[in-house]
This record gives structure tokens, sequence and C-alpha cells, in this order.
């Protein structure tokens, strides 16, 4: 695990980074969101036990499931719509932990993308013609020569989605 202590769950807890010409951070579930700031996409942490099931996106790599919430579709339907495309995964409960808040330095423009963790019913066969090439159960030691981008803003938040997870009982 990294140095980050979330005992508190305050944003501070979470570094910001640059991600090209965007800045990114992540704001916890207990952190006030800015007002009218549109949610574009949504992610879920898909877990079974201490592993993750991530999706081996096209374009991308090996990921965390989610995308781009489409209009008229709820998060709930877009995350499981997402998590069904990637993965061939049916989710239980979702349970929300929070939004990544991104920041283009140039314009301005700001995005929230809720961040939630779910058990895994089962995970399947992933329909033909999606983005994914794939779907793996990986362990959180796995994730850091694995995942597509790595970085301490990645590793904070799955670090955090572990702790949300252990809390579930």
């Amino acid at each position: 695990m990294s140095t980050h202590a979330f005992k508190d769950e305050n944003a501070s807890a979470f570094p910001i980074v640059m991600w090209g010409d965007m800045q990114a951070t992540f704001l916890p579930l207990s952190t006030q969101l800015p007002t009218e700031v549109p949610l574009i996409a949504t992610l879920v942490f898909a877990l079974r036990g201490d592993e993750f099931l991530l999706a081996d996106i096209e374009g991308r790599g090996w990921c965390t499931l989610g995308g781009h919430i489409e209009t008229g579709e709820s998060v709930e339907v877009a995350l499981r719509r997402e998590a069904m495309e990637e993965a061939g995964a049916t989710l239980d409960t979702l349970h929300p932990i929070g939004s990544y808040l991104y920041c283009w330095v140039e314009s301005g423009r700001r995005v929230l993308v809720p961040v939630y963790w779910a058990e895994v019913i089962s995970a399947g066969e992933i329909p033909e013609g999606t983005e994914s090439r794939g779907a793996a159960w990986m362990s959180r030691e796995e994730l850091q020569s694995r995942y597509f981008y790595w970085d301490e803003l990645i590793e904070a938040v799955f670090e955090y989605a572990l702790v949300c997870y252990a809390k579930r009982k």
C-alpha cells in the first residue's frame, strides 16, 4: 500500500495530477461536489474478494470497467451496460465511493466521473462488437505493472476502493 491515509476520507488524501492537458483528482463521497459540473462517464471497481475485474480496451489497455453515460441513461444503467460490454459482467449492488474531477487547463472545462464499487455476480462471455479485447481478474499487486496508466492518483483510488469494500459489512 502507498503512504496515502484515508482515516478522515477528505479530499486532501488524494493527489492532484496532470493527464496531458487535464488536471485530475478524486473527491471521496464525503466531499462537497462542485455544482453545475456535468457527469460524462462513470467507473466501477468490480470486485471479487481482493481481486479486481479489468477489461482490455482497444486503444487503451487494461483498465477499470466503465465509460460514457449515453443520452437518457442513468449512471447505474450506464455502469451495468459497460460492465456487460467490457467484461461480460453482471454486478451486484453499486456502492458510490466518490468522483473523479477533471479540469482542462486551457479551457477551464470541468467534468465529474462518479466512481463505485460492486461485487461481481457473474462474468462470462464478452458480447461481440464491443471495444473490449478481453477481461481478467487482477490482484492489487498485479495492477501497477498491467494497468494502462499508473500514477499516484490511480494507486490511491484503487486503495481507497479496497478500503470502502472492506468496510461493507
